[in-house]
């Protein structure tokens, strides 16, 4: 049998496996060792395991699309009230000239649609007005599901960037087969179903931040940083690079994205709901969210253990500010003292951190750590793909066992193999051994210019990398 023979034949096998699984209802216990096999055998060595690679691969993506597919069609028949709904009801406020920080014009609204006092009590606009301009669009649609149906499509093509853009940044080099794989575990992460059933935004939070991370040394890198920090400061911490770096292009990017949307914001809302906004924020955070086991942050473990107490402002607690500067410490120093060829395992780690330390990462931010998966993966080691396949499986249990904090262990899980392969990557840089850096690199050449010693800079005498 040809090669490409082989291939037309693993696919077929594979859609036959995933009609099974969609038959069957994508058992879990079926589907996690399916996920733990292609992880240990993609990229394959042989070609047998490739081929076994993309027909597991091929039924994990029919299954799971298929999945979502159920999901976007059962929300939009009966939807929701989170999280999507949160998102159109402020959206329609502020699309009517209304402070859509405002509580009772909240009540209002929500109490005509007959929402549940849980929602009207936490439902809330928790992001800047700056970032209602990405929302706005929802809110000029007056049935809540032609706006879903609209959200759904946005939701599915950034997801389809994002396996473009994790494959290409991040696994390009096993071909068409890792890229095949890379949308199987990313349909099939249990974080992936509940971000589509809850209408959030993990996927566009994703793609800027990887476009963000494909134009690092351009202006355009601090555009998209800009726009994914409007919607997740959870990304506030991807500025340590940049910054230890002096790249001013992306710096300059970021200022001027912030000021315009500024003032987009100012002429599109008014000045009060800014100045209301700087004043006190979208409200005070109910303290039970601080401890809910679908809050899978450092801070909410810390307050389930009963270290911290839940009232009052947890995360203004001395001891978890104590841990909080650490952990940034020492990642700011681990950026400083990088060395590696790829500048990929750095992306993981600032996801990996930022995911511990921020308070309300929630267990279906676990989308974010695709980068880190990606990373352990391709790392072609078997403690590499070991811990990969321990955090999706962690992830994918969680659901029928929350309150164990299983995505907080994943997420620690991601993070020791991304320190790992930090080390790694430092160490095996020839005459950049660990401990021999006594500061950040000198600052790189630019592109198209001319390099040390009167040659043109080659795509390693940029930042000192190989460019993805």
């Amino acid at each position: 049998m040809t090669g490409r023979a082989a291939t037309v034949a693993a696919v077929v096998a594979g859609c036959a496996l995933g009609c099974v699984l969609i038959a069957t209802d994508r058992p879990t216990v079926v589907v996690l060792p399916l996920v733990a096999a292609l992880i240990a055998i993609a990229p394959g060595r042989s070609a047998l395991e490739r081929q076994l690679a993309l027909a597991v691969a091929a039924g994990l993506v029919v299954a799971h699309v298929y999945g979502l597919g159920q999901i976007m069609a059962r929300n939009l028949v009966r939807v929701p009230e989170w999280d999507f709904t949160a998102f159109w009801l402020h959206a329609r406020l502020a699309a009517q000239g209304v402070d859509f920080y405002d509580r009772e014009k909240v009540r209002e609204l929500t109490s005509a649609l007959h929402l549940s006092p849980t929602f009207q009590l936490q439902g809330r606009f928790w992001n800047p007005p700056q970032a209602m301009l990405l929302f706005l669009p929802l809110g000029w649609v007056d049935d809540v599901r032609r706006a879903y149906l609209g959200w759904y499509v946005v939701q599915s093509l950034a997801l389809v960037g994002c396996v473009g853009m994790l494959w290409r940044l991040l696994a390009r080099s096993t071909g068409m087969t890792g890229l095949l794989a890379t949308a199987a575990v990313t349909t099939t992460l249990a974080a992936t179903a509940i971000t589509f059933y809850l209408g959030q935004t993990h996927f566009l939070v994703l793609l800027l931040l990887l476009l963000s991370f494909s134009h690092r040394d351009r202006f355009a890198g601090g555009v998209w940083l800009a726009l994914g920090l409007l919607l997740r400061p959870i990304l506030l911490l991807m500025l340590v690079e940049p910054v230890l770096r002096r790249r001013w292009p992306p710096l300059l990017g970021l200022a001027a994205t912030a000021v315009v949307t500024t003032i987009g914001a100012l002429a599109a809302f008014g000045v009060d709901v800014m100045t209301g906004y700087l004043s006190h924020g979208a409200g005070p955070v109910p303290p039970r969210m601080y401890g809910m086991a679908v809050n899978q942050s450092l801070l909410a473990v810390l307050v389930r253990a009963g270290l911290l107490s839940p009232e009052g402002t947890p995360p203004a607690d001395p001891v978890y500010l104590a841990i909080v500067v650490a952990a940034v410490l020492a990642t700011v120093f681990a950026v400083w003292r990088w060395h590696g060829r790829a500048p990929n395992p750095l992306l993981a780690l600032l996801v990996c951190v930022a995911l511990i330390i921020y308070p309300q990462t929630l267990d279906h931010y676990a989308v974010m750590l695709l980068p880190a998966l990606l990373v352990l993966w391709c790392s072609r080691t078997l403690a590499g793909s070991a811990l990969a396949a321990a955090a999706v499986i962690l992830i994918g249990v969680h659901g029928h066992l929350r309150t164990l904090g299983l995505v907080f262990v994943a997420i620690l899980v991601c993070t020791a193999g991304v320190v790992w392969r930090c080390l790694v990557e430092s160490a095996n840089v020839p005459g950049n051994p660990v401990g021999d850096a006594t500061g950040p690199p000198k600052r790189p050449a630019k592109r198209g210019s001319w390099g040390a010693g009167g040659r043109p800079a080659s795509a390693t005498d940029i930042d000192g990398v190989a460019v993805v």
